[in-house]
């Protein structure tokens, strides 16, 4: 599988620095060599105990400010608070919604992605250097839908300063 542009072509090629370091005719051609991307797949595809077990590894060796006045707020379809990763980074107190209807938990996890991205960044990386973790930061989570169509014929904009304002309102900011 090639992914071609005009004036390269990008391929993925799996093999160990010796056999590459003997084919000169082939280095001649090469631009550039990059190691492909780690991917999550191996802890995706673990058991669920060993995933438990990196969980549990990973919080052991985090470092959380708990006296930090620092907040990401997520306006997004809510964040599922019972996620052991962002358990300790988010209290019930700070999660709103625009539409006491839809509840606070999130109805199908974009909202609860975000907020592992906010706080953990690419969870590969940090699931597999094993090296603490210091976390300065909590979250806050506003859920301004839970469907792509929820708000179809509002002023997103009204919407989003609604949405802002009920933390806002809520610490007294």
């Amino acid at each position: 599988n090639i992914l071609e542009f005009p004036e390269r072509s990008i391929l993925l090629v799996k093999s160990d620095v010796a056999t590459l370091s003997s084919a000169a005719l082939l280095l001649s051609q090469i631009a550039e060599l990059k190691r492909a991307k780690k991917t999550a797949d191996y802890f995706d595809e673990s058991e669920q105990t060993d995933q438990s077990n990196y969980i549990q590894d990973l919080l052991e060796r985090s470092q959380i400010d708990d006296t930090s006045d620092i907040y990401v707020c997520v306006l997004d379809t809510g964040i599922s608070n019972g996620n052991p990763l962002l358990i300790p980074f988010l209290k019930s107190e700070d999660q709103f919604t625009i539409n006491d209807d839809w509840g606070l938990a999130d109805d199908n996890g974009h909202g609860t992605g975000m907020a592992g991205l906010a706080i953990w960044g690419d969870l590969t990386d940090v699931l597999a250097t094993g090296s603490r973790q210091t976390i300065e930061h909590r979250l806050e989570s506003v859920k301004l839908l839970r469907h792509s169509n929820d708000n179809d014929g509002e002023h997103l904009g009204n919407i989003t300063a609604e949405g802002i304002s009920l933390p806002e309102n809520a610490n007294h900011l």
